[in-house]
């Protein structure tokens, strides 16, 4: 096996794996525990830039963020509306009826139109989205 192919097969198991971790950690059904009872959970490495754009991109498209069965996506097609938007962040939303960051718009519009549940803005999750809508240029 060549060295390319290795580099990437090992980047897609780490990509994959992330995914799932994200997908996981984030999306469950569960109900909430009280945080006594929580467990801490295992921090990860950080991950290179490219890994971390390429999970929020999966979650980008992802209906998993919601109940709605939509994505991101679904609203945003193929990123295109977000070129550059995230470099105005933090700025005043209408939404939020006050400034809020690129993570906050984000969470806005996974509990409006996506119907979901926001992510915990210091989560794998929700600075991987971030990444991702911050490398559309």
């Amino acid at each position: 096996m060549s060295n390319n192919t290795t580099s990437f097969l090992t980047k897609l198991a780490a990509f994959v794996l992330l995914s799932l971790l994200i997908v996981l950690g984030s999306c469950s059904g569960k109900e909430e525990r009280k945080p006594e009872a929580q467990k801490p959970r295992a921090e990860l490495a950080p991950l290179p830039d490219s890994l971390l754009i390429l999970a929020g991109k999966q979650l980008f498209y992802s209906p998993a963020l919601g109940s709605a069965n939509k994505s991101c996506a679904s609203c945003h097609i193929e990123g295109e509306d977000l070129k550059g938007v995230a470099d105005s962040y933090p700025k005043f939303s209408d939404l939020a009826a006050r400034e809020v960051t690129l993570v906050e718009m984000n969470n806005i519009c996974i509990e409006g139109a996506l119907k979901g549940k926001p992510l915990d803005p210091e989560s794998d999750a929700a600075l991987a989205l971030a990444a991702y809508i911050r490398s559309l240029k």
